[in-house]
């Protein structure tokens, strides 16, 4: 667990991030939102949820891809862009901006090591018919399994059978171009509905459809010393995704850290 200290340097780093993100939004003319615990701690905290160790953004699907395709040349130096397009071994279909100065492995058993990260999720169209965004739903969890067990390091007997054999045959690029045809299927700007498939990955999947109407042109938030940009039906965007989103969560209701391994002060690549 971090000392306040700690936390009070990653929520900096995290910031920091953020802000290099709005300010290229801002210079080329791409719409995001802040979004999950990032939109919420605006909203009830005006900055980060005190003990949140991460920060989420929403892209609609048009500005996301200019984004990807440009990234690495708009973004400072010192940070860099983790995406399935820059590195195929990258375990997850939407996109991470993360800081070089800094170490973070995920908690999951993937063997994939970069820097501080902040999440980017594409926001894509989805069918308005329940029976098709039903299946469509279930191919894209399908290809999500895939390309989990693609990634995910085993021990012993199991790494053997699954890591050294099995899913050696699977291949990620094929994988990843798949999901990627499968979440621009629908187009965002004609789209009713509009859905972070990201979220789909859970049992109450619902949470994941928003009405398009929800989003449009972004509003201003405060965030820490920062102005942002929000969604302008956040009202009913948290209500969907917390409930009861002003009402501080008991301790043990907290969510846990995201990372295995956080080092602020040492680059990833000297831990390579």
């Amino acid at each position: 667990m971090l000392t306040p200290e700690e936390l009070d340097k990653l929520h900096t780093c995290l910031l920091n991030l953020l802000k290099a993100v709005d300010k290229i939004c801002r210079d080329h003319n791409l719409t995001y939102y802040v979004s999950d615990g990032t939109m919420l701690g605006a909203v009830r905290h005006k900055g980060f949820i005190p003990w949140d160790d991460d920060a989420d953004i929403f892209m609609p699907r048009p500005d996301y891809n200019k984004f990807i395709a440009h990234a690495q040349e708009w973004l400072p130096s010192y940070y860099g862009l983790a995406d399935w397009t820059v590195d195929v071994n990258f375990p997850y279909f939407f996109a991470r901006v993360y800081d070089k100065r800094t170490t973070y492995l995920l908690k999951r058993n993937f063997d994939f090591l970069s820097g501080v990260p902040i999440d980017i999720f594409p926001l894509d169209g989805i069918s308005n018919d329940c029976l098709k965004r039903k299946f469509h739903i279930f191919r894209y969890k399908l290809n999500i399994k895939k390309l989990y067990f693609s990634n995910v390091q085993y021990n012993g007997l199991r790494k053997y059978l699954l890591t050294n054999g099995l899913f050696k045959l699977l291949s990620r690029k094929r994988i990843h171009r798949r999901i990627d045809k499968l979440v621009q299927k629908y187009d965002y700007e004609t789209s009713p509905l509009i859905c972070n498939y990201f979220a789909c990955r859970k049992s109450a999947y619902v949470r994941c459809f928003y009405p398009h109407n929800w989003f449009g042109e972004p509003i201003q938030v405060q965030f820490e010393d920062a102005t942002l940009m929000g969604i302008p039906g956040y009202d009913q965007y948290l209500t969907l995704t917390y409930h009861d989103y002003m009402k501080i969560p008991e301790p043990k209701d907290r969510r846990q850290a995201h990372y295995k391994i956080l080092d602020l002060d040492k680059s990833y690549l000297e831990v390579k």
